[in-house]
This record gives C-alpha cells, sequence and structure tokens, in this order.
C-alpha cells in the first residue's frame, strides 16, 4: 500500500481508490504524504499487536488512528481555527 501512496504522490497511482483522490490532493484538503503515511503506520500496528503496555505507546497509536484522520477530516471540512486541528488531534486519542 505504500507504494500506492508513493505513486498517488508521483501523480501515477494505479488502484482506484487513488486514483479517485488524486484530483482532490491540489486543493487544500491536508491530504498529505506523512498523514496518509501515519494511517497506515496505525493500520500496521492493527496488524502487529492488540496490547499496549503503557499509555504513551498507546497515545501513539491512538494518534495514528484517530487523531490524524480527525485532522483530515477537519482540513477537508475546511476549518477556519487553527485550535481545529489541535482539538482534532486530542479528539482522537480520547475516542480511541
Amino acid at each position: 500500500m505504500r507504494g500506492e501512496v508513493d505513486a498517488l504522490f508521483r501523480g501515477a497511482p494505479t488502484h482506484p481508490v487513488t486514483q479517485a483522490l488524486q484530483p482532490f490532493l491540489q486543493m487544500p484538503f491536508g491530504i498529505t504524504r506523512e498523514r496518509l503515511g501515519a494511517v497506515l503506520d496505525g493500520m500496521e500496528m492493527d496488524l502487529r499487536q492488540n496490547r499496549y503496555l503503557d499509555f504513551p505507546a498507546l497515545r501513539r497509536y491512538a494518534h495514528l488512528v484517530a487523531g490524524v484522520v480527525g485532522e483530515m477530516s477537519a482540513s477537508i471540512f475546511g476549518y477556519r481555527q487553527p485550535a481545529t486541528l489541535e482539538y482534532a488531534a486530542r479528539l482522537g486519542w480520547h475516542c480511541s
């Protein structure tokens, strides 16, 4: 999947989902390689483990699978207040 994300940002996606996503990368939606990579990191964590022995590890996981998604969602919805991104990130680790 990471190869497809790389292809997406090179302008040569091959999967139907990334092909549909490509036109929106140029718009101010906050869909970045870093954010998509973070979501993939969280998905990989889902495959490797199901328990976290300390709060920092759990918080990192929650940030990757929920906080980053909240940040991208806020960008897509057109947030206007800078604090919105901080709130979205914090909400992600409170709700996961």
